[in-house]
């Protein structure tokens, strides 16, 4: 599939007849905001009997669209996902990695009466746990 050009937040004309959705004139482009998505995507429930999303997204009549083919030409309409890092969960296990190796190291020190050896410890556990963070992170991109 050819993706290329891709010119976010817009939508068919309303004089595009071989494009079906409604309202023809949305108020809002984009259409949905990433939080009410979110949401429907979440919680199937609260969308099982309603067709609003899918109302409103440009869906072609009659055939498929064909590349430099009239009326489309170069032109397809659809979805655009975009994925990507969660910088705020990143952010929590690392402090979470941190204050628990933290813990450790001290407890350590205070319980053998040696703090070289507690955050020798706490060293490695914070390492492990950043390896397994990144990894984790990467996984995706690798496979």
């Amino acid at each position: 599939q050819e993706v290329d050009c891709l010119q976010p937040n817009q939508i068919p004309q309303a004089m595009d007849r071989h494009y079906s959705f409604t309202p023809r004139t949305p108020g809002i482009v984009p259409l949905f905001g990433n939080s009410y998505l979110m949401h429907r995507f979440t919680n199937p429930h609260c969308c099982r009997d309603s067709t609003i999303c899918l109302d409103q997204f440009p869906k072609r009549i009659e055939r498929r669209p064909e590349h430099g083919v009239q009326p489309d030409m170069h032109t397809g309409w659809g979805l655009y996902l975009e994925e990507g890092f969660d910088l705020r969960r990143i952010s929590l296990c690392a402090m979470l990695g941190l204050i628990i190796s933290l813990v450790f190291g001290i407890a350590w020190s205070v319980k053998f009466e040696s703090v070289q050896d507690g955050f020798t410890v706490a060293a490695y556990i914070l390492a492990f746990e950043t390896v397994t963070l990144a990894t984790i992170q990467l996984a995706p991109h690798l496979a």
